[in-house]
């Protein structure tokens, strides 16, 4: 029922998570190969890079109000909604099937099913941007090979039915029994006129780990709406020509 699942997310804080730092530690044993590539300790810190440069990657998008497709994981961006009869955007996330099938992760059941031309254009996650542009030191192979690891780690904990807690800068991925979602950063919400949903487990920024962008549009813009279905164009024809 609706009160079992929110109790089960409310009840989330008491039990002993699954974190961003544990998720490093254990993708770096997953690539250690005996007598080869660096020591554990550099792989834990080339991990954090990767996973900085995602994050950064994901964050230039929500605030460009765009999305970004994670391969074998996770879609995240923006969805059209109407607020009060105005039009305006509400976060957006959406497991990948082929996650959901490896490691037996379900879609929270707090998270509606948009189609697609209800969501904004989405890019496909580019690991030689991600290297160049939200990185100092990292090649597309180690971004690609890192983001690999880490997904392959992620899964594998959400298989366990961990009680998990991932963090980004704009919120937090959390799993329990399975079941995933993102509870997005109030600001988010707050920057496009809407509240929070209750009980999200997102603190906000400035209580988590260092923000990587501001969120200050409070509307939407006429080139942004004109990806949207309200404008007659959907995503998959946006990613196809972007």
């Amino acid at each position: 029922s609706r009160g079992v699942s929110a109790g089960k997310w409310e009840g989330r804080a008491a039990m002993v998570e699954y974190t961003l730092e544990q998720l490093l530690e254990d993708a770096a044993s997953r690539l250690q190969r005996p007598g080869v590539g660096p020591p554990e300790g550099e792989r834990r810190r080339q991990l954090s890079e990767v996973w900085e440069a995602i994050d950064r990657y994901i964050s230039t998008c929500l605030e460009q109000q765009r999305g970004v497709v994670l391969p074998n994981l996770c879609r995240v961006g923006w969805q059209a909604v109407k607020l009060r009869g105005n039009s305006t955007l509400r976060p957006y996330f959406q497991l990948a099937d082929s996650f959901c099938r490896s490691y037996g992760a379900v879609p929270s059941r707090t998270q509606l099913f948009m189609q697609d031309e209800d969501v904004c254009p989405m890019e496909d996650f580019n690991f030689s941007k991600a290297a160049i542009r939200f990185s100092s030191k990292l090649t597309k192979d180690q971004v690609s090979a890192g983001l690999r690891a880490l997904v392959q780690q992620l899964g594998q904990a959400v298989g366990q039915g961990r009680s998990l807690a991932i963090e980004f800068s704009f919120g937090k991925m959390l799993s329990e029994d399975r079941e995933v979602k993102m509870a997005f950063a109030p600001e988010l919400y707050a920057a496009h006129g809407l509240e929070a949903p209750a009980g999200s487990g997102a603190a906000p920024v400035e209580a988590r780990r260092r923000p990587t962008v501001t969120f200050a549009s409070t509307g939407l813009s006429e080139e942004t709406l004109q990806g949207l279905s309200l404008a007659g164009t959907s995503v998959s024809q946006a990613a196809a020509g972007g």
